[in-house]
């Protein structure tokens, strides 16, 4: 097996607990919000391309944009709306109106240039635009307009790296938003199980691949078939050819802390060390047990036979009927409860296990310091200094609650320092018909927002509200896991699972490095040409593994795929990447040491 040390940043991990910014970091724009409220300005319509859940362009009358009209005189006009983000290609089709947007010159004030840092085409156009003229440099704008932005640390780490990677001139022409460290309640890539059913059976304990079968063997073999006479299945496999959510065997992958460059199985990164790993051509790897771990469910009839020929609509579609009885991917099953309970399943719903004995990463934190998309002013607009003070506000603590939660009062309340949802807003978002972007702004310009929902402030607290375990009353599941682990709510079943302060000897890490992996850039062409032969090649080589017919045919069938695999040119693939991320260690580790320092 290849294998390539990138980095370490233990020492910052003991404190990922967040610290207590300073009075200026706490408070980016203050000193413009203090002059708004002391003079009296005129209104202004500022337009804006940016991603939003709006149903209709044009002016905004939610709750959000009449706040940020009373506050800072500025009325939203937005030139796009969630129609285009909803679409069956919303990514790639935002990206074609950009690219017209900018080749017509038809400028909005604020434009969103979407996550440029991830795709190549958008840093192109994010570049040219620069260069071009399209777009103003904020520093000067950032100075006399928002000075928080470079006094909170969090954010001028953001500033600073875009100055110095992203622009050739060294100035700043757009601010990353949506950063930060996400703290998950839960982690996504995980074993989820029916908790209903594994509290039926008592809660046998796992610690291998090898229980985790014959579990939930015992579990479809108690639970044959759903209240219509359907059959249930232990586990199925989604949507495992669309380059979108990468290849067959990405959900076991990731719940063993390993993650495919850009979607590709011909290298991983492994989160617990840090480092790149070419698995296909090592026999006994992680990669190669994944295979066996579904053919193995396979041969025992608990996964599901139509998984070769289905997409995730279809899978989709049987989880919410009850089908599945656990996934190794929670984004899939958690938050299934109502749904299950309008099928005729009371009290049922997913909850992960504990970790298995090899896994060393749990995805508790996700780390995206230096911000997701890129937020410009361009040159067309009228009035910068306004949309500058009017970005450094959505760039504090305050602004990103207000975006991601909705109005104060409205929404959500603050007492004594502790925040609650309203009653009215608790009654809307449980009955499922209130469009609660349109009533109460909820998310509906999350892309403005400087921090995601799931940070957590400078008092401890999420930038959203609605996701604290405080303010939850918690399912019948959520109840049930927290009382089997002998702890209160959600967060402390979380703390049984896994040490909640850096890395322990023998124990689980508990972040996902997002910046690394995003900022690997594009590769070249031969490598490229390579990669994609590999995964074309290899997700048929797995599903041939794992629908085997024996034990005989699945090792024939695997050596074939890893002499494929050396022939398609993995240790080139290897190689490139393990000298990229040696790169961007001398580039980014000094920033995400500042940026962590701060959190």
């Amino acid at each position: 097996m290849m294998k390539g040390r990138i980095f370490r940043i233990l020492p910052l991990l003991a404190g990922m607990a967040l610290l207590a910014c300073t009075t200026a970091g706490c408070s980016a724009g203050g000193k413009s919000r203090e002059r708004e409220e002391t003079k009296e300005k005129e209104t202004v319509w500022l337009t804006m391309f940016v991603e939003n859940k709006s149903r209709y362009t044009g002016l905004q009358e939610d709750a959000v944009a009449q706040y940020i009209e009373e506050r800072f005189g500025i009325r939203i006009k937005l030139t796009t709306d969630a129609a285009l983000e909803n679409s069956p290609k919303g990514a790639e089709a935002y990206k074609e109106l950009l690219r017209t947007k900018l080749e017509s010159n038809d400028l909005d004030d604020i434009m969103d240039f979407g996550p440029a840092l991830t795709d190549a085409e958008l840093l192109e156009m994010l570049q040219k635009s620069a260069k071009g003229g399209l777009l103003q440099p904020l520093d000067q704008l950032i100075g006399s307009s928002a000075p928080g932005l470079n006094e909170d640390g969090r954010i001028s780490v953001r500033n600073d790296y875009r100055r110095d990677a992203v622009y050739e001139d060294g100035r700043l022409y757009s601010l990353g938003s949506q950063g930060g460290i996400e703290d998950f309640t839960l982690p996504d890539a995980a074993v989820w199980i029916r908790w209903d059913l594994y509290s039926e059976m008592g809660y046998p304990e796992v610690s291998n691949d090898k229980e985790l079968l014959d579990m939930l063997k015992m579990m479809q073999c108690a639970n044959p078939e759903i209240s219509g006479g359907e059959k249930t299945y232990a586990l199925g496999l989604p949507d495992k050819q669309d380059a979108e959510t990468g290849t067959v065997l990405r959900d076991y992958m990731m719940s063993k802390g390993y993650e495919a460059f850009d979607g590709s199985c011909a290298v991983y990164f492994n989160h617990a060390d840090q480092t790149t790993e070419a698995l296909l051509t090592d026999p006994d790897s992680i990669f190669w047990k994944g295979a066996e771990f579904y053919y193995q469910a396979n041969q025992m009839g608990i996964l599901d036979p139509e998984s070769s020929s289905m997409d995730f609509t279809e899978y989709e579609k049987k989880i919410n009927k009850g089908l599945y009885l656990a996934s190794l991917d929670g984004t899939q099953v958690k938050g299934k409860e109502q749904i299950l309970a309008g099928k005729g399943l009371k009290d049922a719903g997913y909850m992960p296990l504990k970790p298995l004995d090899d896994v060393r990463t749990v995805f508790l934190r996700r780390e995206d310091v230096l911000g997701d998309r890129e937020l410009t002013v361009t040159k067309s607009c009228k009035y910068p200094e306004r949309a500058m003070e009017f970005l450094g506000w959505c760039f504090t603590e305050e602004g990103a609650r207000i975006l991601s939660q909705g109005t104060k009062s409205l929404a959500w309340e603050e007492r004594d320092g502790n925040y609650s949802l309203t009653e009215e807003y608790k009654k809307d978002a449980t009955l499922g018909i209130t469009d609660l972007a349109e009533k109460y702004g909820k998310e509906k310009y999350e892309a403005l927002s400087g921090f995601l929902p799931l940070c957590r402030d400078s008092k401890g607290d999420y930038i959203q509200p609605e996701q604290s375990p405080k303010l939850r009353s918690g399912t019948a599941v959520e109840k049930d896991a927290a009382a089997y682990y002998k702890k209160e709510n959600i967060t402390g079943y979380l703390e049984s699972t896994v040490p909640t302060e850096g890395f322990q000897e023998g124990k689980p890490e508990t972040i996902e490095w997002h910046s690394y992996m995003k900022l690997t850039g594009s590769k070249p062409e031969e490598i490229q040409k390579k990669t994609d032969a590999i995964d074309s090649c290899m997700n048929q080589a797995v599903l041939d593994c794992i629908y085997a017919q024996n034990d005989t045919d699945f090792q024939s069938k695997k050596v074939q795929a890893i002499q494929a695999a050396e022939a398609l040119g993995t240790k080139d693939i290897a190689a490139w990447y393990q000298k990229r991320l040696e790169e961007l260690n001398q580039e980014v580790t000094p920033l995400l040491e500042r940026a962590i320092a701060v959190y």
